[in-house]
């Protein structure tokens, strides 16, 4: 199974999900996938690793221990974000009123599965 089946497996389900993906903390995009005019995430990629590295230091900061995930929750959508390895994180992008219960257990229960295909990935 590829990254891109494991970001299909995740979006298909979600209530209300648009899009997910996985960027690193730079920026890239290392892969994603969304519903035909979903929210194209790569538009805030570097803002997302900037907004994952603000959350770590200011989990650090307070002596918090390691953060779980990051929900940004605007008029129309809600991010939600998660350290994935240390360089990237996995993004799911949900319309508002989404199922954001679904969401973060989608994200605990294939955090593994990605960080397993981005380590066959890198070198």
């Amino acid at each position: 199974m590829s990254l891109r089946d494991v970001l299909k497996e995740i979006l298909s389900s979600v209530e209300g999900a648009l899009g997910v993906a996985v960027v690193r903390l730079d920026g890239e995009v290392v892969d994603s996938h969304t519903l035909d005019g979903g929210l194209r995430i790569e538009k805030v990629a570097p803002d997302l690793g900037i907004l994952a590295k603000v959350s770590a230091y200011a989990a650090r900061k307070l002596s918090a221990g390691p953060v779980d995930y990051s929900v940004v929750s605007a008029e129309k959508y809600v991010l939600l974000l998660s350290a994935v390895e240390v360089d990237y994180a996995l993004v799911i992008a949900l319309r508002q009123g989404g199922n954001l219960g679904k969401a973060r257990l989608q994200m605990k229960k294939n955090l593994e599965r990605v960080a397993a295909q981005l380590r066959s990935l890198v070198p």
